[in-house]
């Protein structure tokens, strides 16, 4: 035996009250019937309209969320390697974008990390780290964790700044402790000059 989920249920249910509810108004145009039908009828096609509102609405709300989720990277918060994808198309589409620094980072003692203090450790050291590096971005600039340990940050800088944005960005992704040390190695370009 199937069970049928409730939002099945009612929605077998609505369209077959939709349907009776056709059949008795438009039974009542060749042979006139109570007016208490017609209400009753009336009445429940109004619900189902109401149902499909509900519904539409409902699933347009799960299409957003997951529509954003998949561009979130779910342990860290930072967009994922989809966002970094379209967050770039986005800057480089503009007819005259910004200069902006896209930097990538590898997390140097991470799996060490991982092994000696267990994996629920580690995940909380992405996040710390990945908070860290949000802030270094800007309210113009985007942080991504594209997987593992390989962080991402890009950020629109003026003549001079890049080196400045580095440092932070390298400060933001160390940390040490009592058997650890967390670095990281980085690549970087300049867009739309060294890249496009």
């Amino acid at each position: 035996m199937t069970v049928q989920r409730p939002s099945t249920r009612l929605t077998w249910v609505a369209s077959i009250g939709g349907l009776l509810s056709i059949c008795v108004l438009v039974y009542d145009h060749f042979d006139r019937i109570s007016p208490l039908a017609i209400g009753v009828a009336a009445a429940t096609l109004l619900a189902v309209i109401v149902r499909l509102v509900h519904s539409s609405t409902k699933n347009h709300r799960l299409y957003d969320l997951t529509r954003h989720e998949e561009t979130i990277d779910a342990l860290t918060g930072l967009g994922n390697r989809r966002r970094l994808v379209a967050d770039l198309e986005g800057r480089l589409e503009q007819s005259a974008p910004a200069p902006t620094l896209l930097l990538t980072f590898d997390l140097s003692g991470f799996k060490a990390y991982n092994d000696n203090f267990g994996h629920a450790a580690g995940d909380a050291l992405l996040i710390r780290l990945g908070e860290k590096l949000a802030t270094v971005a800007g309210p113009e600039g985007a942080s991504y964790r594209l997987g593992g340990d390989e962080l991402c940050l890009i950020a629109p800088v003026d003549e001079g700044d890049a080196e400045g944005l580095i440092e932070r960005a390298s400060t933001a992704l160390a940390e040490q402790g009592e058997g650890f040390q967390i670095g990281s190695s980085f690549g970087g370009v300049l867009l739309p000059y060294e890249a496009a």
